[in-house]
């Protein structure tokens, strides 16, 4: 569906390599985009909804090259919820889909069908009349989701869909991502370890603008095993010791003794064992110590 060939993205004005030498290649599914602040994952959703030009390299969506000519066609198949839910502060929920399928050129028959189709989908139908200003946290992100896909694209971009919401509604938004993941291609960027768990496959990881990964998570989780390391402490003073030289994923207390975790691309301690990664141990893995 995606297909991205050394891509690259300097910024002109600061000299800010965004993006180094990136390759990726995105399929139908929920795709998983991590990395920190700074990693480029902005930049490149920016370039892929047209937002930005990039400065050297290739991306094809559909087969179809990424260039000025054709940006109005590649921004109907293009779907994009940004990370802060933006609408207007008086408008109802319905009206407010209502808009955003003016704006993309659909029939006043298609709206009707398709507000009332996303209001459905997204448990909005109670809420249709309430004003913006109006909904909680996770009804603004469901309606964003609901503004992203008014004109039904292939190609779903979401960027930190579930940040500052509480976890029942980071459930909600998981679960739709999941079912949108069935016949779309979602790309969810997110520095929430937990949602790239629950929803993704396949997933890159992102660092100072260069790719550090792309694969399966088993994949993943399997590489870091060789890198996650356990070890057993009952004296304070050498836990005090570990904690401060060692790269520590975490640290459970009980019975007078601490199992702490270390990640470490060599077995650290004689004593230390190889222990399960968990998603965020590899992340963490890819980032500091590969």
């Amino acid at each position: 569906m995606i297909k991205i060939q050394n891509l690259s993205k300097t910024y002109r004005k600061s000299n800010v390599r965004a993006l180094d030498n990136v390759s990726l290649t995105i399929g139908r599914g929920i795709f998983g985009l991590l990395g920190n602040n700074g990693a480029g994952k902005t930049t490149l959703m920016n370039i892929l909804t047209t937002l930005v030009d990039f400065t050297q390299g290739e991306v094809y969506i559909k087969g179809i090259p990424l260039a000025p000519k054709n940006y109005m066609l590649l921004r109907k198949m293009i779907g994009y919820m940004p990370q802060e839910a933006g609408g207007y502060p008086n408008l109802s929920v319905r009206d407010t889909l209502d808009y955003f399928g003016i704006l993309n050129g659909l029939t006043a028959g298609e709206r009707k069908n398709r507000v009332s189709e996303l209001l459905n989908y997204l448990n909005l139908e109670k809420h249709a009349d309430k004003k913006f200003k109006n909904l909680s946290g996770g009804m603004k992100r469901r309606l964003s989701l609901g503004i992203a896909l008014i004109s039904d694209p292939e190609i779903l971009i979401a960027d930190e869909p579930t940040t500052g919401v509480d976890p029942s509604e980071r459930i909600k938004m998981r679960n739709l991502l999941l079912k949108l993941g069935e016949d779309k291609t979602v790309i969810l960027s997110t520095h929430i370890i937990e949602d790239v768990s629950y929803t993704c496959e396949k997933l890159a990881i992102l660092c100072e603008g260069k790719k550090k990964y792309e694969g399966d998570i088993e994949e993943l989780m399997e590489r870091a095993s060789e890198k996650i390391w356990e070890i057993e402490v009952k004296d304070e003073k050498r836990l005090k010791q570990i904690l401060e030289g060692n790269l520590v994923a975490g640290i459970e207390r009980g019975q007078g003794k601490s199992a702490v975790k270390i990640i470490s691309s060599q077995k650290p301690y004689n004593d230390a064992v190889p222990a399960a990664p968990t998603l965020e141990d590899a992340y963490i893995a890819v980032e500091r110590v590969w």
